[in-house]
């Protein structure tokens, strides 16, 4: 934090009307950073009202200040000022305060001004993804404007440039499942590992993968679901292999919101919460040995190629 200061407070008076407080603030929250430089920037933050830092406070809102009287108000007045295009940031605003009317409001907006953006710059990996995110979310709410051939083919051009980015990859398991089907454990769990890996771990990754093995492990082990009658699903190898990978990824998860309690996958709800009990009465049987008694560093994920998930795709 110390060195960080020290860039700032030396950086800022080469720029005019700037302060290295302001540059405090916008390194904790453009950089993603966590813990003490985290928390001097909220508290600076709470400092300041300068219009181009609500980005921050948006930031802010859907986490640490989501407490706030003012939150469902200022979050969703950022997000109509700026025209916030990212699904996932619009998502949160309406669930996180019950604002699903506002999402209707915001998700037509976003894609006009998401394709206005990518006929100017078609190589923008974030604008490809959050246009492939905007198709997905529309076909899965049945909207006749959500192409998962499109969304497919806009995913695949994020990763030339944003093949390093967890999101990216979270958004390609969406995609694949409503292409490909959500029952095949081993197709879609290389998406989620490079969620996972290429976010750093970040508690929102585990949290999706969590969801994903929990609707799996249940609809496996419980006999009360029927599947499609043409579908290949071995009920008995998916229960083993996603009960031990719950166990381990609610390890993970555990230690992720330790270091970054902040993080809004570690506000469990819905069906999270389920998983995270499963996986526990699962450690506190003989199965999965090694997912629940091997050190962290041994079970920690890794990046899956690109050509191994896309055959005949570089990478």
């Amino acid at each position: 934090m110390t060195e960080i200061a020290a860039l700032c407070a030396s950086a800022a008076q080469k720029i005019p009307d700037y302060s290295d407080e302001l540059c405090l603030i916008e390194t904790a929250f453009q950089l993603g950073l966590t813990g003490p430089v985290r928390a001097m920037a909220l508290d600076l933050l709470d400092r300041h009202d300068e219009d181009f830092l609500d980005y921050a406070r948006l930031d802010a809102y859907l986490s640490e200040w989501y407490g706030r009287p003012e939150a469902v108000q200022q979050a969703m007045r950022i997000a109509r000022a700026e025209v916030i295009t990212n699904t996932v940031t619009l998502s949160a605003i309406a669930t996180s305060f019950g604002q699903e009317a506002f999402y209707s409001e915001m998700k037509a907006k976003a894609q006009e001004a998401l394709r206005t953006r990518l006929a100017y710059s078609p190589q923008d990996s974030a604008v490809l993804i959050e246009l492939a995110q905007s198709l997905i979310q529309r076909r899965s709410l049945h909207e006749p404007t959500g192409d998962p051939a499109e969304a497919q083919a806009l995913w695949r051009e994020t990763l030339e440039l944003g093949g390093y980015r967890g999101d990216v990859w979270l958004a390609g398991s969406e995609i694949d499942a409503l292409a490909n089907g959500s029952w095949d454990y081993d197709r879609l769990r290389p998406f989620y590992e490079n969620a996972i890996y290429y976010s750093n771990g970040r508690p929102w990754a585990f949290s999706e993968y969590m969801m994903f093995l929990g609707q799996l492990h249940d609809t496996a082990s419980n006999p009360i679901y029927r599947l499609p009658k043409d579908l290949s699903f071995d009920r008995d190898a998916v229960a083993a292999a996603t009960a031990c990978e719950m166990v381990r990824a609610v390890r993970f998860f555990a230690e992720a919101c330790r270091a970054d309690p902040s993080d809004r996958g570690c506000r469990t709800y819905g069906a999270v919460e389920p998983v995270i009990a499963t996986a526990r009465a699962l450690m506190d049987q003989e199965g999965c040995a090694r997912e629940r008694t091997a050190p962290l560093d041994a079970l920690r994920y890794r990046p899956v190629p690109i050509a191994q998930i896309l055959p005949g795709t570089g990478g």
